[in-house]
């Protein structure tokens, strides 16, 4: 069974336990009912957002929050999201910011996008999937400053980038930025 229906099929039930109508849970949530209806027919995937809403709705306490977490994080990784019907570039550019990307401080702002996009996945499981040690990962998501690109690139697969030529070369113009940076530093002030 997918994740995806797992996830819509714990809805269901939380909104059993709960004694609430699909119209009730709309109330109580503050979620409209048709967009409720998707979430349990497994048409959609809620957004985190969404998902708190709705356990919150149902009295769940975090232990329960963390499993229905834990599927949703499974489903929105199985779940092509709407902007998939776009270009790649153009998801790339404006989805994650990559067109305001200009220094290495904004590159990893724009990592942390797709960190969060991807479910926010820990470090540790991060580490294990990219084969990185885990200060290494800890730093691309922290530290202002350009990332190794290996690195960066598994990073990014890790994160289910489906399209990593957009972000190759910005990678690509903040290193030359930086070479030439780091060359007019060599020379030293004018005399």
């Amino acid at each position: 069974m997918s994740a995806r229906v797992r996830l819509a099929g714990r809805l269901i039930e939380g909104r059993i336990s709960a004694g609430l109508t699909s119209r009730q849970l709309a109330e109580k949530s503050g979620l409209s009912a048709s967009t409720i209806s998707r979430y349990e027919d497994a048409s959609r995937v809620p957004s985190v957002d969404s998902l708190v809403q709705l356990s919150r709705a149902f009295g769940h306490d975090v232990g329960e929050l963390n499993v229905l977490h834990e599927i949703w994080r499974a489903a929105l990784r199985e779940v092509p999201s709407p902007t998939d019907q776009l270009s790649s570039a153009w998801r790339a550019a404006d989805f994650y910011g990559l067109d305001r990307v200009h220094t290495p401080e904004d590159l990893r702002r724009a990592l942390q996008r797709v960190h969060t996009r991807a479910g926010a996945p820990s470090v540790r499981s991060l580490q294990q999937t990219m084969g990185w040690s885990k200060t290494a990962v800890a730093n691309l998501l922290s530290k202002p400053k350009l990332p190794n690109s290996d690195l960066y690139e598994d990073f990014l697969q890790a994160c289910s980038v489906a399209n990593l030529t957009p972000w190759k070369n910005k990678w690509a113009q903040l290193k030359e930025q930086q070479d030439a940076q780091q060359d007019i530093e060599k020379l030293g002030p004018p005399r």
